[in-house]
């Protein structure tokens, strides 16, 4: 029970930023579902990242004006992919988890390149250097955020 809540409570936080961000720092700001993501993948079960990836997938998709279900499919797989990098590297160092955000951020914009150039009908997304950008800030913003919700799903455990 305290499981399910934590992940409500930090899905409401993800959220409230994400809409945040798109208003003030729309192309600069770090994607915390991508990140959230990752944080399933790195330090919860495979099953837990699977699904938090297409859920928050979903919840994305719900608040974008392109394809409903491509965030969903994308996250899902890139929970997938960064579960199984957790077999080969040690998910508690802090170096490791900023160089395996960056690598699964640029796969995830690799992901999106790929299916507009492959699908016709696919949004508009173009890689440039703003894509670039995210991706390192996503590798910096990735560590504290993971020690903040270590600690705080360590509080809610007790």
């Amino acid at each position: 029970m305290i499981g399910i809540f934590f992940y409500f409570i930090t899905g409401i936080l993800c959220l409230t930023t994400q809409l945040f961000s798109r208003q003030i720092f729309a192309e600069y700001s770090p994607d915390f579902f991508l990140l959230l993501t990752i944080y399933f993948a790195l330090f919860r079960s495979s099953r837990s990242s699977v699904t938090g990836g297409f859920f928050l997938g979903i919840l994305s998709d719900s608040f974008s004006t392109g394809r409903f279900g491509t965030q969903a499919f994308v996250l899902t797989l890139l929970g997938f992919i960064s579960n199984r990098i957790t077999l080969f590297v040690n998910q508690e160092s802090s170096f490791a988890q900023a160089v395996i955000t960056m690598a699964i951020s640029a796969l995830y914009f690799i992901i999106f390149f790929v299916l507009q150039n492959t699908l016709p009908w696919f949004g508009q997304v173009v890689f440039h250097w703003v894509g670039l950008v995210v991706i390192i800030i996503n590798g910096i913003v990735a560590v504290p955020l993971f020690m903040l919700l270590n600690s705080w799903y360590k509080l809610w455990k007790l």
